[in-house]
């Protein structure tokens, strides 16, 4: 089988959730060795860095790259206002990135040609032209869902209506361009559902494939600092910075109210160490760390107080599959099949956030019951060796 892997972005190194979510695809390919060619954007803000990339990635990838300026353009975004097209879908189309691809399909053959995300569907018209591949839209999010989302926060009101009119033409692109590809494989259950009532009975198939990776093990000669509490993300992703904020202004005074000696440990890329915005009682910043995993198995409850965003919260997996106690929101939650009590604890206001994180550091039982559920969920959802053979079986079942 031959695919074709189409990314806005370089899936390594992996810099952030999107990255996460595209590379852990590759990794699938290639662990059921699969016949693959990637084609990536390379942008300001997601350089290509070959030096950076694990050994052997460059071959085994045979990944090409074109620079595509996907910056927002404030003239091009306003003067689009008065147009019928999506703005958000339209700055990641390249006369350059569409060269490139029209050659890759003429050179070669491919049974699957895998858009990762909705901001390449503008290249399927030229695929459709040159390829007889099966088109599948890999979904890490529904896009104009989480433009909804961070359309309600927004205060200024001439930019709560910009975001809207963008938001709604996000919306209709995105409900009628599904309808263009041969299948969907969104990250969750949830979008699968939405994917499903917005395609009005079109027969698209949809497979839902969870966020996959090679799951990390639990060094268990690493003993976590008792009564402690961390988060971890990019901290140039809006959900994330507003949720921290939030944690450290209405939640964390609330748990040091209940155990004065508690400590908060933050890191993060774009963090700064010692970073002034994030500096409090008992918070202690570490900026980019060179070892996340290390940085996770060092502190006892992982928070992710996120009331945006969407898709699979890549670094939530990671922390089951490490044992971690687990508070979050349930938009955090959303599209991990995560039982609150059971995996962790889910809780949508400052109290029962607070009440929460202070729960698992009077009740070692009870963190030790829910990381163990998590930990055993992790390897079921999502260990890589069982998701990759089902994507193949899959693709399979699409050309014959």
């Amino acid at each position: 089988m031959k695919v074709l892997q189409i990314c806005n972005k370089p899936p390594v190194p992996t810099v952030d959730g999107g990255c996460l979510a595209m590379n852990s695809m590759t990794e699938a390919f290639l662990h059921a060795h699969v016949s693959l060619q990637v084609l990536a954007m390379e942008t300001d803000k997601h350089p290509f860095v070959p030096e950076k990339m694990p050994p052997g990635y460059l071959k085994a990838t045979n990944i090409e790259v074109v620079y595509v300026n996907t910056k927002i353009n404030p003239v091009k975004a306003f003067i689009n206002l008065f147009q019928e097209s999506s703005y958000l879908t339209d700055r990641f189309y390249s006369t350059e990135f569409e060269a490139k691809l029209i050659q890759l399909l003429e050179e070669e053959s491919y049974d699957i040609v895998q858009l990762e995300g909705l901001y390449l569907t503008p290249y399927i018209d030229a695929i459709r032209e040159k390829s007889t591949a099966r088109i599948v839209l890999r979904a890490h999010n529904i896009e104009s869902q989480l433009w909804e989302r961070r359309t309600a926060l927004v205060k200024n009101p001439l930019l709560r209506f910009w975001f809207g009119v963008l938001t709604e033409k996000l919306k209709h692109y995105e409900e009628e361009v599904i309808r263009k590809v041969d299948a969907i494989i969104p990250i969750s259950e949830y979008d699968a559902d939405t994917f499903h009532i917005w395609l009005r009975k079109k027969d698209v198939p949809i497979f839902t494939v969870p966020y996959c990776m090679t799951l990390p093990d639990k060094d268990d000669t690493i003993k976590p600092t008792h009564r402690t509490v961390f988060h971890i993300g990019s901290m140039d992703w809006e959900p994330n910075i507003k949720g921290v904020k939030w944690f450290i202004k209405e939640v964390w005074p609330k748990v040091l109210d209940l155990v004065p000696d508690a400590q908060l440990h933050l890191a993060g890329r774009k963090m700064k160490k010692n970073d002034p915005e994030y500096i409090g009682d008992q918070i202690i910043v570490h900026g980019e760390v060179e070892d996340a995993l290390q940085f996770m198995q060092s502190y006892q409850v992982m928070i992710a107080p996120l009331f945006s965003g969407g898709g699979m919260k890549v670094k939530l997996i990671e922390g089951m599959a490490t044992g971690k106690g687990i508070v979050t929101t349930p938009i955090g939650a959303e599209g991990i099949h995560m039982v609150h009590l059971k995996h962790a604890q889910i809780a949508d206001n400052a109290d029962d956030f607070a009440n929460a994180t202070v729960r698992y550091f009077r009740n070692p039982g009870m963190l030790t019951d829910c990381s163990s559920n998590a930990v055993y969920l992790a390897l079921e959802e999502h260990d890589i060796k069982k998701s990759s053979q089902r994507i193949v079986d899959f693709y399979y079942s699409l050309i014959f």
